[in-house]
């Protein structure tokens, strides 16, 4: 399994293609770039992670940098959304925040707009949540598993395509 952040993110979906010791992987708010966009990869469950960005509840839509690469998957896929967050969200900074408890009201506009609003806390409970789900669903066959991170209030499935549960 192999995940990663921002450009990690892209990383994780090209080491997904090309190594065969990766056996899935999560790209967390990350572009995808290069062949595997348009060639994709077989046989290696994959999950995409999308910040709030400017999407709106209910029913937010695929995103759109990510519709090639996901219909070049060949495996089980998803594509969730966090919301309340925004792309450096998935880093360390909003838990040290939450360890600090106090952001200066001067800076709390610029924190919610680099971060987001939801809590370290809670954006490291969904991340945990998505990995774990998709490590069951490859090392288990647990599919049910991925499907519980939709119950997670501040995760949102966009769409997904995973095996029928037995």
């Amino acid at each position: 399994m192999v995940y990663g952040h921002s450009f990690g993110g892209s990383t994780a979906a090209v080491a997904a293609q090309r190594d065969d010791r990766v056996i899935g992987g999560v790209n967390l708010d990350g572009p995808i770039y290069g062949p595997v966009d348009e060639q994709g990869f077989q046989d290696k469950p994959f999950v995409l992670v999308a910040s709030m960005r400017n999407f709106t509840r209910p029913n937010p839509p695929p995103v759109s940098e990510w519709t090639e690469f996901y219909s070049n998957v060949d495996a089980a896929k998803m594509e969730l959304i966090v919301w309340d967050t925004q792309h450096y969200a998935f880093t360390d900074v909003p838990l040290l925040l939450t360890v600090y408890h106090q952001t200066p009201p001067a800076s709390q506009l610029v924190v919610d707009q680099t971060f987001g609003t939801l809590s370290g806390r809670r954006v490291e409970a969904a991340t945990n949540g998505i990995v774990a789900g998709l490590m069951r669903l490859v090392y288990d066959g647990d599919a049910e598993s991925p499907r519980e991170v939709g119950g997670n209030a501040d995760v949102d499935v966009v769409r997904s395509d995973l095996p029928e549960c037995e």
